[in-house]
This record gives structure tokens, sequence and C-alpha cells, in this order.
């Protein structure tokens, strides 16, 4: 492959192929980075990991070029871990991404992306805290090297993680920040008001 930056998109991921055919959209668009969900971003039911080429796609994107480290797994939306008002679904949302480490790592993705979720009215300083805690649970349990990666929000209703000042009082409060990144996503930014130009 060339030595310009990675450059790819989301691409849909779909049985009968799955990771497969993802895989060989990738490369005919001639990409060389790419990203997807593991199953559909509003629910979480998820084909079992067995059906779904894992092996043959990242075999596929090795065969072009395409490097592993450039081939990154979005989370769904339906969790949310910077709020503890129903420990239900906390505690869900803890187990559920902590399955999606590990399918991230069977893809051969070492990079997971999550929505760092509302406080649902309860206060900035709230959703901190608890989205520490989710962190330091789902760290504590998933058994991979896969990073998790914070995406910028834009601000909507009570959306924790929409300025860089956000993630500098979290950071410190993680246990281990070494497997904890940024997702700089350029349309929340500047939906949140930043000046990118």
């Amino acid at each position: 492959m060339s030595d310009l930056p990675p450059l790819g998109s989301h691409l849909p991921m779909a049985a009968p192929s799955y990771y497969l055919s993802t895989a060989e959209l990738a490369i005919s668009l001639r990409e060389t980075a790419l990203m997807f969900y593991t199953g559909a971003p509003q629910n979480s039911v998820r084909a079992d990991i067995a059906k779904m080429n894992a092996s043959s796609g990242q075999e596929k994107l090795g065969e072009a070029g395409i490097l592993l480290d450039n081939v990154v797994i979005h989370a769904p939306y339906i969790v949310n871990p910077a709020s503890r008002r129903n420990e239900e679904k906390f505690l869900f949302g803890v187990s559920f991404l902590i399955d999606e480490l590990r399918r991230a790592s069977a893809f051969g993705s070492n990079k997971l992306v999550v929505h760092p979720g509302s406080h649902l009215g309860d206060g900035l300083e709230y959703g901190l805290h608890c989205l520490a805690q989710a962190i330091d649970l789902i760290l504590q349990d998933d058994g991979t090297d896969v990073t998790i990666c914070l995406e910028t929000m834009a601000g909507k209703g009570k959306e924790v993680g929409v300025d860089f000042a956000f993630f500098a009082s979290l950071f410190p409060l993680i246990e281990h920040p070494e497997r904890v990144g940024l997702c700089l996503d350029t349309c929340h930014l500047n939906d949140a008001g930043f000046d990118l130009g």
C-alpha cells in the first residue's frame, strides 16, 4: 500500500458472509482502513462469532495489505456507561461492552469506539464518575488488549464527553488509562462548536 495515512469508511457487515464480505468491500473501494459494527447498532443481538468468518476476513485484508491496526469496531448506541440510575441497565452495558471487546479481538481489531453516554440529568460530575467506574469494571474482566476509544460527542441532551476538559478529568480516575483512547468525531466536534476550519 502507499505511504499515505490510512483512509477508509464505515462499512456494513451482514449475513451470510459477514466479515469476509466487509473485507472484500473495503478492498474493492481501495480503502486502507475500515470501521464496522459487529451487529445492529440499535440492539444487543449478535450472531455467533464462529459464523462470522473472522479468520477469513482477516486473511483477505492481509492479502490486500490492509493492516489490522486500521480495523476499528464501533460499539452500539444502546449502552449508557455514564449513568447508574438504573443499575440493571448499567451492569448490562458493562457486560455487553466486555463481550464487544472480545468480539473486536476475534476480528483482529485492537480498537473499540464507544459513545461515553449521558448523565440523564444527574450532572456532569456524576456522569464522569459513572463512566470511570464502568471502564474499570470492563477492563478488569475483558481479557483482551483492545483499546476503548471514547468518542467525542456533540452535546445533545445530557451527553458527556463534549469537550477535552471532560476527558482530562476522566483519565486520572481510570485504573488502566493506557487501555483508553479518544476517537475524534469531527462532525460531533463541529456540532459542539469547535472551529475545525
